[in-house]
């Protein structure tokens, strides 16, 4: 949502400056911003000719994010496990991700997409990413076996139960 400012930041940080170079090599293409709460200081990014679309609340998080090929996660401070990550792997979209956004989410498991700090490799790798039939598919891979390892709650769940009894 935008209230949390490091989501505002990383839209802004979109605006100005990935998504133009994103838009260098892909000019048809865009970007479509989803997120509740959004004020007039998001909805001013709004710019069709620009390809970069504020959509403001999604409804259903499932059907609108398995309808997009690359998730950009362009986060530039913060911390936890980030909620937008999780719900791209669940429904197989790939993301382009700052080292802050990848936090926490992947372990020693391989990345369900490319991590990157600076705006050139994060554009460069957004635009492999989109275009790869390979590379994409690679990773939407890699995100289904980070859910079925890392996440799944199923390996976590006796040990869980037997901290709540002993506790």
């Amino acid at each position: 949502n935008f209230l949390h400012e490091p989501n505002y930041d990383a839209v802004l940080y979109l605006k100005q400056s990935i998504w133009p170079l994103i838009r260098l090599k892909l000019p048809d293409a865009e970007l479509h911003i989803y997120g509740a709460y959004e004020s007039h200081k998001v909805t001013q990014f709004n710019n069709e000719k620009e390809g970069f679309i504020i959509k403001g609340f999604a409804d259903d998080v499932n059907q609108t994010m398995e309808k997009y090929r690359v998730c950009l996660a362009t986060l530039r401070f913060g911390a936890g496990l980030k909620g937008k990550l999780i719900d791209a792997m669940q429904n197989g979209t790939p993301c382009i991700m700052t080292s802050i956004a990848a936090e926490g989410m992947f372990g020693g498991s391989k990345v369900n997409g490319f991590v990157e700090d600076n705006d050139q490799e994060i554009a460069n790798k957004a635009i492999e990413l989109y275009k790869n039939e390979t590379i994409w598919s690679e990773n939407q891979e890699n995100g289904f076996e980070i859910l079925n390892t890392r996440f799944n709650k199923n390996n976590f769940l006796n040990s869980f139960f037997k901290q709540i009894e002993t506790t």
